[in-house]
Formats: structure tokens, sequence, C-alpha cells
């Protein structure tokens, strides 16, 4: 395993050290698991996603017909009935 050398301020060590404690791990392996998930790919969208999405529109696909549901019958603060009832 390799070893690092940061210089951090006062401020940085303190808040390091305390988030380690908080965490049950040494400063050390405090570090190690954050630096590893900053050094991850960065997040968003997976490759090809919008060349997907863009293919949908050459498919098939129909979007659902609408059911139309009256607002008077619908009753948040009524609990539903009980099925078989």
């Amino acid at each position: 395993m390799a070893t690092l050398t940061i210089y951090l301020d006062d401020e940085t060590l303190d808040s390091v050290t305390a988030a380690a404690k908080r965490e049950h791990k040494s400063v050390s392996g405090w570090a190690r698991e954050h630096l590893k998930e900053a050094a991850k790919p960065a997040k968003g969208w997976p490759e090809g996603y919008f060349e997907t999405i863009k293919s949908w529109g050459e498919s098939d696909l129909e979007a659902p017909e609408e059911i139309p549901i009256p607002l008077d019958d619908i009753h948040l603060d009524e609990p539903e009935p009980a099925q078989g009832a």
C-alpha cells in the first residue's frame, strides 16, 4: 500500500479528526475511504444513456391512455375500504 503525505491547515485537520472519530475510524482510514469515493468516475448519466433514450423514439412504444379521475373522488384523509368489503 502506498503512502500519501498531505498538508492540512489546523481547521481542516480538526474537522477531519472529528469526522473520523464520529465514524470510529482512524484519520488514515477515514481519508482513504473518502479519497476512494471522490476518485470514482464522475457521477451523472451513465455512458450511452442519451443514445438509448433517443432510440426509444424509433420504437413502437405508445403512451398509455390517461384514465380520468374526478378530483372529488379522491379522499386523502379517509382510509381505503378493506378488500372484500
